[in-house]
């Protein structure tokens, strides 16, 4: 079986270090033979050793590429620049926590991430059940038919359906998950409750953690500087490097400078120079 690691790259929300320390990380937890290929309509600062090809293109607006990671639904392409075998899709914005080998030993046409419930959803009585797309897992060539549904009408989903996980979900409702375990969200698990995480740094990442997901704010690269910054979002939010991420980061390659998103500020939310 051929393994293939995927990661996808459009517009200004992300360095090229993201790329570049996502597939050191991948290196040193996927120990055997593996393609790491990055999609991008930009190469500039993606280290030469990554294999990278354009997006391909879906007649999508600029803004459907600005809102809903259509983009996303390229891989699904059934020629796709000559890959093929067993494809693992990871997002930018994601940690590399343990082995990857199991992930695609996994069954399932499709694999998807169980979106995970929002605070609000605790007060539903039925809580809806939803594949998430940060990080999955298919045949490359398998799953035309939704590339062909989106290609065939590329204004008409966006306007219809809010994202790419929603368009994949509506598509592929017998979709596989993952083990809880394996793939977890930053805000979701590691974050300490609103307010007390303006004393406390979020936890670790449990053992058994494959991937952790940033999904939304805060973003990686905010974390990183240690210059007492403040990250996140009003309820989800912190100050400063949170150690054991930066460690990750630095060792893999990262920029210790990288530019956040938004200006950086410090504990009483002024700017830091």
């Amino acid at each position: 079986m051929e393994r293939n690691v995927l990661c996808m790259k459009w517009g200004k929300a992300y360095a090229a270090d993201y790329v570049n320390v996502l597939a050191s990380a991948v290196r040193k937890n996927l120990s055997v033979d593996h393609r790491f290929v990055c999609f991008t309509d930009d190469t500039s600062g993606i280290s030469p050793e990554i294999e990278t090809f354009p997006i391909p293109e879906m007649g999508l607006s600029p803004s459907s590429f600005r809102f809903g990671a259509w983009p996303k639904i390229a891989l699904f392409k059934p020629e796709l620049y000559g890959l093929s075998g067993r494809a693992l899709f990871i997002d930018l914005d994601s940690m590399i926590c343990g082995d990857l080998k199991p992930m695609f030993e996994y069954s399932g046409e499709l694999t998807m991430v169980k979106e995970w419930n929002r605070p609000i959803d605790h007060l539903k009585l039925r809580k809806p059940i939803r594949g998430a797309s940060m990080v999955i897992a298919f045949d490359i060539g398998s799953l035309g038919y939704m590339y062909d549904q989106l290609t065939t009408n590329p204004q008409y989903w966006p306007s219809k359906i809010r994202n790419d996980q929603r368009f994949i979900w509506h598509h592929k409702k017998d979709a596989h998950f993952w083990p809880n375990e394996w793939v977890i969200s930053f805000k979701r698990h590691l974050m300490r409750p609103p307010l007390i995480n303006r004393v406390l740094p979020p936890k670790c990442p449990p053992q058994d953690t494959r991937i952790l997901a940033f999904h939304g704010r805060p973003r990686p690269a905010e974390l990183v500087p240690n210059q007492r910054q403040k990250w996140g979002d009003f309820w989800r939010s912190g100050y400063g490097a949170v150690s054991w991420f930066r460690e990750y980061w630095l060792i893999n390659g990262g920029d210790e400078t990288i530019e956040a998103i938004g200006p950086m500020r410090d504990w009483r939310g002024r700017p830091v120079d």
